[in-house]
């Protein structure tokens, strides 16, 4: 069963450091922008599948240990900005 997008919660990390008035401002809005964020969570899946993360090094390339780090700090950068979407 599909969950009802206008109940889906605000992550809290939406509300730290805001004010009263910037929170309240921020659940009025959250309804309203969820097709948005949903499609953003898509794109950012897509992403995430296109990251290899499991390939065979090759040794012969010295840069090889440099596009591991990065392929592996670009996986974790989207699972980050993944979970902060509803």
């Amino acid at each position: 069963m599909k969950q009802n997008s206008h109940s889906k919660t605000i992550p809290l990390e939406w509300l730290q450091g805001q004010t009263p008035e910037e929170q309240d401002l921020t659940k009025q809005q959250w309804g309203t922008n969820l097709h948005i964020l949903d499609s953003l969570k898509k794109l950012i899946a897509k992403r995430i599948d296109n990251v290899v993360l499991d390939y065979t090094p090759d040794y012969s390339n010295p840069n090889w240990p440099y596009r591991r780090a990065h392929d592996n700090g670009m996986y974790v950068a989207y699972k980050e900005i993944l979970n902060l979407l509803p």
